[in-house]
């Protein structure tokens, strides 16, 4: 029961992990910060789950909400910060606040407040490993999440594109506490 805990866990930790890249991301590269991140997830994934609904298969249905979400990721850039350019720091922050809470009033309109389940497209049953259960949706879940962390430590390590924005998240600025160095 404890090892099926810490399994439960490592999949909410990818998922969650997932998101903290985001906002690393964010602030780390473009020094944004954007509240609505979360919310721009859960378009994502109320998006995939409209398209399942109708009948879409799952790689198209996914495709198709990361598109989605793409796009109103970028209507909240251009609306926060490329409209606020040169605006006080505190107003674009605000300002994503705002979407924030748009999106999420706007999902509870359109899909409603209650959950939802995905259709089942990943088999249900139970795979044991002695006395430890795990379902193969949490298996796919962890991989993912690994998968994407490796992908995206390769592409900043590796490409030149990435090596780029590894350098331009202020990594080398020095921090002035207002005390001289002593060394």
């Amino acid at each position: 029961m404890f090892v099926e805990q810490i399994l439960n866990a490592l999949q909410i930790g990818s998922t969650y992990a997932i998101i903290a890249i985001a906002f690393t991301l964010l602030i780390g590269v473009l020094n944004l910060l954007n509240f609505a991140v979360g919310e721009i997830f859960m378009l994502g994934s109320f998006f995939a789950l409209t398209f399942l609904f109708i009948g879409l298969p799952l790689w198209v249905a996914f495709i198709l909400a990361m598109v989605l979400s793409g796009l109103v990721s970028l209507v909240i850039y251009y609306f926060s910060f490329g409209l606020l350019k040169g605006a006080p720091e505190l107003i674009p922050l605000v300002s994503t606040l705002g979407f924030s809470i748009l999106l999420q009033n706007a999902a509870g309109l359109i899909w409603g407040a209650e959950r939802q389940a995905f259709p089942e497209s990943i088999s249900s049953s139970i795979v044991y490993f002695g006395p430890i259960g795990i379902s193969p949706a949490q298996i796919a879940i962890f991989a993912v999440g690994i998968l994407l962390m490796i992908s995206l430590d390769q592409f900043i390590q590796k490409t030149r594109i990435g090596r780029g924005y590894g350098g331009s998240g202020g990594g080398n600025k020095k921090i002035d506490l207002g005390s001289p160095s002593r060394c």
